[in-house]
């Protein structure tokens, strides 16, 4: 392949490595997943550093352990928190950032969870209403977006795209070869 190659990292919640139709499961059908993993990488031996939301995901994107963050728990923002107050510093080094130095546009669309939406209080209390759909429309929604992101991004930049599902599979919890 000529060039950078664009980065797409599809992640989500409650999603078993193996509940996908690429990875064999009986019952599940994925097929815009199957041609993704058909034409890119799967990882299929990995594990989770911290297996909480805000840990496990910085970690992810900062590739240190959550110790090392000094955060091993999920977090709530409390009246008059900003960003910095957040265990998440916007300082750290991240791969979005890096990727950036390299010429990539970078976007992270969905459930990121990377702090605990400090200010999201005072926002409420301003009148500021929230933009998400109810919970059974949010898969799309967040596909949405991405695309929307992918249409009017430049064509000329590789990218790097994180997108970040809720609970996909959640139907299959009564399934018992989950």
């Amino acid at each position: 392949m000529a060039g950078k190659p664009n980065i797409l990292f599809v992640f989500s919640d409650q999603h078993r490595h193996d509940v996908l139709g690429c990875a064999g499961h009986p019952l599940v059908r994925t097929p815009n997943l199957d041609r993704l993993a058909e034409r890119g990488m799967r990882f299929e031996r990995t594990w989770s550093q911290c297996p909480v939301c805000m840990p496990c995901r910085a970690t992810m994107i900062t590739g240190r352990y959550a110790h090392e963050l000094g955060f091993t728990d999920n977090v709530t923002a409390r009246r008059g928190d900003t960003v910095h107050d957040s265990p998440f510093k916007p300082a750290w080094p991240t791969i979005m950032k890096q990727l950036r130095c390299g010429g990539y546009e970078t976007a992270s669309i969905g459930k990121t969870h990377y702090h605990g939406r400090p200010g999201s209080m005072e926002a409420r209390e301003r009148g500021e209403t929230s933009v998400l759909p109810q919970e059974c429309e949010l898969s799309s929604f967040i596909a949405d977006h991405a695309i929307d992101w992918l249409r009017s991004r430049d064509s000329g930049k590789p990218f790097y795209l994180h997108l970040g599902f809720v609970q996909p599979h959640v139907p299959l919890l009564d399934d018992p070869t989950w």
